[in-house]
């Protein structure tokens, strides 16, 4: 192969300045371009950024969800379209949390501060909770209002109460779980924060699979996915920080 992709590069000769590649791990891929902002980081894909790669299988996933959930019918898809849109608005803050804990992580780890890391990952996950539940509390106790954004139809917004109360609850799992996963990051360990993320994946596709083709399941029953999903991240991302092999590490 290398000898194909040398002679190769001799019978093309060097590009113009102005002409480059997207490249997946070291290799050059897709075509020739003129450089834009998605030739650098975080879109450049390497054995030291598996970001991009984990961000796409995060979105593939979702993707399938909605494919499942469309084969229940319009109706389910529809409940599912609202719910999401709520649940992205939650989600803001605990992005927020985490990715803020990722860099003091980093910054701990790098200063030599180490056993303060763990402290940090519990006192975030604290902080989180306190702008998280007020915010889910509210929405929990008027679901038919905060639905009511997004459709004028009372069957089809009374119809996705039941999924927004299960959605709204798997945040007490999906708080700790992306703090945590997020710390894993700020330790520099991106390929164990990939392998977390691609377990997660594929519990949550497979129980997807099983709840809208092998059970036909209420949609809001179908939301309990996120409660697999974020319940599996959690348990791999605190165990590899309560392990503690992150601390050989050098940021």
């Amino acid at each position: 192969a290398s000898d194909v992709a040398a002679g190769a590069a001799d019978a093309l000769g060097p590009l113009p300045r102005d002409v480059m590649f997207h490249h997946l791990f070291g290799y050059p891929v897709g075509l020739a371009h003129k450089p834009h902002w998605m030739d650098g980081a975080p879109f450049y894909i390497a054995d030291s950024n598996h970001q991009p790669l984990q961000e796409g299988m995060a979105f593939l996933s979702w993707f399938i969800f909605f494919v499942c959930i469309e084969h229940l019918g319009a109706a389910e898809l529809a409940v599912t379209n609202m719910v999401r849109s709520i649940s992205s608005v939650v989600f803001l803050f605990v992005n927020a949390f985490a990715s803020t804990a990722s860099s003091l992580v980093s910054n701990l780890i790098g200063s030599g501060e180490a056993d303060a890391v763990m402290p940090l990952c519990r006192r975030m996950t604290g902080l989180c909770f306190c702008f998280v539940v007020p915010l889910a509390v509210l929405l929990a106790l008027f679901p038919s209002e905060a639905l009511g954004l997004y459709s004028d139809n009372a069957a089809q917004v009374a119809r996705g109460v039941p999924s927004m109360w299960v959605m709204l609850s798997s945040f007490v799992v999906c708080v700790p779980a992306f703090v945590y996963q997020f710390c894993v990051s700020g330790t520099g360990n991106t390929r164990m924060t990939l392998a977390i993320v691609l377990a997660a994946i594929v519990f949550y596709v497979g129980y997807t699979v099983w709840l809208t083709f092998g059970l036909r399941a209420d949609v809001a029953v179908c939301w309990t996915t996120d409660h697999l999903y974020y319940f599996v991240t959690f348990v791999l991302s605190y165990l590899y920080m309560r392990g503690g092999r992150w601390r050989m590490r050098r940021i």
